[in-house]
């Protein structure tokens, strides 16, 4: 098989759809492996324009998509491994029920450079994907450069939350797995925490042009520790 001409994989009892199907649905896959996987035509165009090449483009064999078929060429012409399968094992590999026929596999960024000074969102024990996702879209859309995610928030990278935010994270500097206090005193922007029992709101606030904010997990909110940091 040329780099360039499809390859057609019809078992379901192939090993790399065991390994794709791996990914999907198990965390430690992703974390071992370092990859991950992209499902549909608005991810996989916003990957190519501000990323770069995938590792593999998975299609639903016979697809008559056209925005599908146009990303599939394109991943062809640059000598990205394409597989052809059918819908039914396709199925089994995609996090999407009922999903448009394209897959990425691509890798999870390893940053762990920290900007001290630019709007940062600060996450602590955020536990949904859906929220996480939810999260990033506004953090984008509310002039968010950078997001740091402790060692006990969702992955950033999994299908889920890339459905989720819909390609925003391409636009920020992510950066996982941090002791957040130790962040804290590194950032030389303003920090400010949500609590339910502040006492100032944001609108009594003049923000400065760049700070830092810390949410924290759905149910207990931001830890005593870190607001009292």
């Amino acid at each position: 098989i040329s780099m360039n001409s499809p390859q057609i994989i019809t078992s379901a009892q192939n090993p790399l759809v065991k390994n794709l199907v791996q990914l999907s649905s198990r965390q430690s896959s992703r974390s071992k492996q370092g990859l991950t996987l992209l499902e549909g035509v608005h991810l996989a165009k916003e990957y190519l324009s501000k990323i770069g090449l995938p590792e593999i483009c998975l299609v639903v064999e016979g697809s008559s998509n056209l925005e599908v078929i146009e990303i599939t060429r394109k991943c062809q012409e640059s000598g990205v491994r394409i597989i052809e399968i059918d819908e039914r094992i396709y199925s089994k590999i995609s996090p999407v029920i009922e999903g448009i026929g394209l897959l990425f596999v691509v890798k999870i960024p390893t940053n762990n450079s920290i900007v001290s000074d630019c709007n940062t969102l600060i996450l602590e024990n955020i536990q949904d994907p859906g929220n996480l996702g939810t999260i990033f879209r506004s953090a984008v859309a509310g002039g968010i450069e950078q997001i740091i995610c402790s060692s006990g928030t969702s992955s950033a990278w999994s299908p889920k939350v890339l459905r989720a935010w819909m390609g925003a994270h391409f636009s920020l500097n992510i950066v996982e797995n941090q002791d957040l206090p130790e962040v804290v005193g590194k950032l030389n922007v303003p920090i400010y925490a949500t609590s339910l029992s502040a006492d100032d709101t944001i609108y009594d606030e003049d923000f400065p042009d760049n700070v830092a904010w810390i949410f924290g997990n759905e149910g207990k909110g931001v830890t005593i520790q870190l607001q009292n940091y």
